[in-house]
């Protein structure tokens, strides 16, 4: 995985930080074996729901929409809204559906509130041992649960909230954890393309670069989307400082937010996210008398047989030239192949831009005050209905 530099400004100096500090998930080191053999009791479930909000699903959800291709289905359940919850337990069976729990604090008021919608069905609870709610009721309830450190669980991708559903799916856990630790000490170091992006952003925003779009060129990274934004919104926007992360899928972003990139307020920076396509070989064809059709400028003929792996490079090309030539500020982050050690490394890519991000602003990565103060306020909502 690299990134191309070559669409920002050269005169940025990106040798003039050092950032020495190895947050806590850096050393992580989950016991996986104990983790396989907890699962082994859970494997006969073909449907899971996962319930669970922000970083308790969404290293999972990456790495499961990434890689999974079996039969099992697996739902990722993150509001109490009635109507969906109705919706959803006409499809998942108590008989067949495996329920996991999943909130590091154990205070998620709204996690509490769904688990109560599903009292009949097979249950595995994954939070930190401590006096909070939902290990209380793990305990009092004799819930099967799996421990995680009370830490904040957007940068917990080593561990049992991601591991666990991913070892009932097959997804060898294992070698994802290798690719993950690898990785971070790749990203640890002071000339890491991490810090150098880092950098950028903040020199981008300080020219008043408000806003980040964010295009990934493929539906297999799709759901990179919630993680990007969660990891740069909650860790970096602080006192008035950080970026907007408009991160979306391309090429179909190409209908809609590319008129904002070209047209709209020019505060806006480019990332593109692209990757490798596996297949080379299947090509557009059309029968020889469609050839004359006439298609904007040109016929069908022009684009009968041409790969398609080329016409999806070529989406991206036609974007990425277009803001050079409009003088918009753009890299490029080139994943690869979409596999086990890509969509690794590209979590701990963001987990260090968020920090290294955070860092340069002189903000805590690992909090998020404004998020907590809202479920205060909801909290006191739901008491006052009694």
């Amino acid at each position: 995985m690299k990134v191309d530099f070559s669409g920002i400004n050269k005169k940025f100096n990106l040798k003039s930080e050092k950032i020495d500090q190895k947050p806590f998930f850096h050393d992580l080191n989950p016991d996986i074996k104990y983790l396989k053999k907890f699962a082994k009791d859970y494997m006969k479930y073909q449907k899971i729901i996962i319930i669970g909000n922000g970083g308790a699903v969404n290293s999972f959800l990456v790495l499961y929409k990434s890689l999974y291709s079996g039969n099992k289905q697996v739902e990722i359940l993150n509001s109490m809204e009635p109507d969906l919850i109705n919706k959803l337990k006409k499809t998942f069976n108590v008989k067949d559906t495996l329920v996991i729990v999943s909130s590091t604090s154990g205070t998620n008021v709204g996690v509490l509130e769904i688990m109560s919608q599903f009292l009949d069905y097979k249950k595995v609870i994954i939070t930190a041992e401590n006096d909070a709610a939902l290990y209380q009721i793990a305990t009092k309830k004799n819930i099967p649960h799996l421990s995680v450190p009370h830490i904040t669980d957007r940068f917990l991708t080593s561990g049992a909230m991601a591991y666990f559903p991913l070892i009932l799916l097959g997804i060898d856990v294992e070698k994802i954890d290798k690719f993950l630790h690898k990785a971070y000490n790749k990203y640890s170091k002071s000339n890491s393309d991490a810090l150098k992006l880092s950098l950028i952003l903040k020199k981008l925003e300080d020219k008043g670069y408000s806003e980040v779009f964010v295009p990934i060129y493929s539906n297999f990274l799709e759901s990179f989307q919630i993680f990007i934004m969660q990891l740069m919104h909650e860790s970096v926007c602080k006192d008035g400082k950080g970026q907007t992360f408009i991160v979306v899928c391309a090429p179909e972003s190409q209908h809609h937010t590319n008129q904002r990139f070209f047209g709209g307020n020019k505060n806006i920076c480019g990332l593109f996210i692209v990757t490798n396509q596996v297949d080379n070989k299947t090509i557009t064809k059309f029968s020889n008398n469609l050839f004359d059709i006439k298609l904007r400028n040109g016929t069908i003929f022009d684009i009968n047989n041409v790969p398609l792996a080329k016409s999806f490079e070529f989406e991206f090309i036609g974007t990425y030239n277009d803001a050079l030539e409009n003088k918009i500020p753009s890299c490029v982050l080139d994943v690869g192949e979409v596999n086990e050690e890509n969509v690794a490394e590209l979590i701990a890519f963001w987990h260090y831009m968020a920090v290294y991000s955070s860092i340069l602003r002189d903000v805590n990565p690992f909090d998020q005050p404004q998020v907590e103060k809202s479920k205060e306020i909801a909290f006191e909502m739901r008491k006052k209905t009694k």
